[in-house]
């Protein structure tokens, strides 16, 4: 049985404007006399046995497909017959797998979803020792030019010590990695990296790190905020927000609470949410960008009336008109009635 490996996934909406995707990576096609090239992302072949594969999304995640039963009880009436034959087997593959890869990264060196594809190969024979040992040497090969590509394969490390090794080597990585990577990205990775794996914890405890290490870094304070919402921990965040302004320079603070109340509307309590955009406009009358988000949250929870409301007061008054009319238009050609789309295109024929 194949233990599958998770690396974190993107961490939602508060995370999506800084992290990098790999997967718009660009990989050089494999010349066609290769004789193996290793599976892609999303192929799986019909004559081979489920093996773990690499999806590449936001970030790279080992996974082992699901078995079927018919594929199960092919497994279970032919494991008396193999035996010897598929340890010789399993060896020439083996070989012949290292060959390829060896052949794929003299001439892809700095691709590190080709490495941590290689790595993948060795989880699936069961070798964790030379799947760190790719990893190692990915690290070494792998121009310091290509920080991403680095950034990669450290996450690769990461997220196999916390499935297999011990939490002692998972914090050496960690702070082996902290010395040649960003470690604001780092720690962000790592967090995201705990939570995915269930171990809460070890997340907490990293976020209260990072926010420490970045106390005035609006970012770190956003995760944090968004890991104790998406655990139902309202109190907890709401306390992280008033931390986070005793921390922050004073011009961030706008900011800093129209995300927390972004995190009410999808985690919390909308109604509190909308109270806290209403208090940011109250003050800050002009701030055309928040007043575009609180709309946007308020389409999102389902209330049309108070879209509507808020679209009147936006093209009435704030000096970028013609977006929210634009924006108004779309609300209503997709929400609204003939009635109502044609009264938008009057007040935007009468005042733009």
């Amino acid at each position: 049985h194949k233990t599958s490996l998770q690396a974190p996934t993107a961490v939602s909406e508060c995370m999506s404007s800084t992290s990098t995707s790999v997967s718009g990576q660009q990989h050089h096609n494999t010349p066609a006399s290769t004789p193996q090239q290793p599976q892609q992302a999303g192929e799986s072949g019909s004559t081979e046995s489920p093996r773990l594969r690499l999806r590449v999304s936001d970030e790279f995640r080992w996974e082992e497909p699901p078995k079927s039963a018919d594929t199960v009880d092919r497994q279970e009436s032919s494991d008396d017959d193999t035996g010897s034959e598929d340890e010789d087997q399993m060896a020439t593959n083996s070989s012949d797998m290292r060959k390829d890869f060896d052949k794929l990264l003299m001439s892809r060196p700095n691709d590190s979803m080709l490495w941590i594809e290689y790595m993948s190969e060795h989880l699936n024979a069961g070798d964790i020792d030379r799947a760190r040992a790719v990893g190692e040497q990915a690290l070494k090969t792998i121009s310091f030019r290509e920080e991403q590509d680095k950034m990669n394969v450290w996450i690769a490390l990461l997220n196999l010590e916390n499935l297999y090794g011990s939490k002692d080597q998972v914090t050496q990585t960690f702070h082996r990695a902290l010395q040649v990577s960003d470690p604001l990205t780092l720690f962000r990775r790592v967090a995201a990296m705990y939570t995915a794996s269930g171990k809460m914890e070890e997340a907490e405890h990293t976020y209260q790190a990072m926010v420490r290490k970045f106390k005035q870094t609006k970012q770190a304070w956003a995760d944090f905020g968004l890991f104790l919402y998406k655990q139902g921990r309202l109190d907890a965040a709401r306390n992280l927000l008033q931390r986070s302004l005793l921390s922050l320079e004073r011009r961030d603070h706008v900011d800093m609470i129209a995300k927390f109340a972004q995190m009410e509307f999808g985690h919390g309590e909308p109604e509190r949410g909308a109270t806290m955009f209403e208090k940011i406009m109250a003050e800050f009358p002009r701030r055309s960008d928040i007043m575009s988000v609180f709309i946007d949250m308020v389409i999102k929870s389902g209330d049309p009336d108070r879209a509507r409301e808020l679209f009147e007061r936006a093209v009435t008054n704030m000096k970028n008109a013609k977006f929210f009319f634009k924006k108004y238009l779309a609300f209503e050609e997709k929400y609204g009635t003939e009635g109502s789309v044609a009264r938008v295109k009057d007040k935007i024929a009468s005042c733009c």
